[in-house]
């Protein structure tokens, strides 16, 4: 009917990373209604996906038509063998979240310059003792994503600079710690975000944010959806008493 319909992708039992046109709104599955998506698995003798579509339709699956409906389907897929690149730096969008440069991306050479960044990602960050003499260490509170984007912004704030230098490389299991997209995942992103947030954004775009964040909650509770509302009311609430809970880690000692 010359529109694209909703398709799914399960993400398992093959480790997947998701390129171009991905978004992740349930548990275990990635969904795309665009017209071309990109997706790269594991390199195994005979990778496999599960794909659903929300009513029964065709796509292409590396060239090949594929049959799909409501029920997954086990599809059998390959291509070529490439490194896909997770973190080449990272940058803060305009509500605040955290941007890995380049992530998704199939790596053909177009972050082989070295470059200066906004920020460092934390698998992957060489540090001088005077830089965390400095600025301090994580914040452990954060226990999961943002802490790298924290120290950086402080950092940043007391003049240091950072620099992205492609020669040094750090194979990294994306998502292992909490699943991409799971609850644990969201709820320390979100929280995580929100103190980053209140601690470095300039007062109008703090007020902004943060303002967005209670009325998600809020109209989350009017449409009685329990679990998104639980998961943000306990995001602002986490947030506030990270905020409210005293002081971080001490900065290390002189040897």
């Amino acid at each position: 009917d010359g529109r694209a319909l909703g398709v799914r992708v399960h993400d398992g039992p093959t480790p997947l990373l998701f390129g171009n046109g991905f978004s992740h709104p349930e548990p275990g599955f990635r969904w795309t209604d665009a017209g071309s998506a990109q997706l790269f698995v594991a390199v195994t003798p005979d990778p496999r996906i599960r794909l659903a579509a929300e009513r029964t339709k065709t796509v292409t699956v590396h060239g090949s038509p594929v049959l799909i409906g409501a029920d997954p389907s086990t599809v059998t897929v390959g291509g070529d063998v490439v490194d896909v690149i997770n973190n080449a730096g990272n940058e803060l969008a305009d509500d605040w979240w955290g941007v890995e440069r380049g992530f998704g991306q199939a790596d053909r050479g177009q972050y082989d310059t070295a470059d200066d960044i906004a920020g460092w990602c934390g698998a992957c960050v060489l540090m001088r003792t005077e830089y965390l003499r400095d600025v301090g260490l994580f914040d452990d509170r954060f226990f999961l994503y943002f802490e790298d984007t924290d120290l950086s912004l402080r950092g940043a704030k007391h003049g240091w600079r950072y620099r992205y230098e492609p020669a040094s490389v750090v194979r990294h299991g994306h998502g292992l710690s909490a699943g991409p997209g799971s609850t644990l995942s969201r709820f320390c992103s979100e929280r995580n975000r929100l103190v980053v947030i209140a601690r470095y954004a300039p007062p109008r775009r703090k007020a902004q944010l943060w303002g967005r964040a209670a009325a998600d909650a809020i109209h989350a509770t009017r449409r009685k959806d329990r679990i998104e509302a639980r998961l943000r009311w306990r995001s602002l609430a986490g947030a506030a008493r990270i905020l409210l809970g005293g002081k971080r880690r001490s900065r290390p000692q002189p040897d």
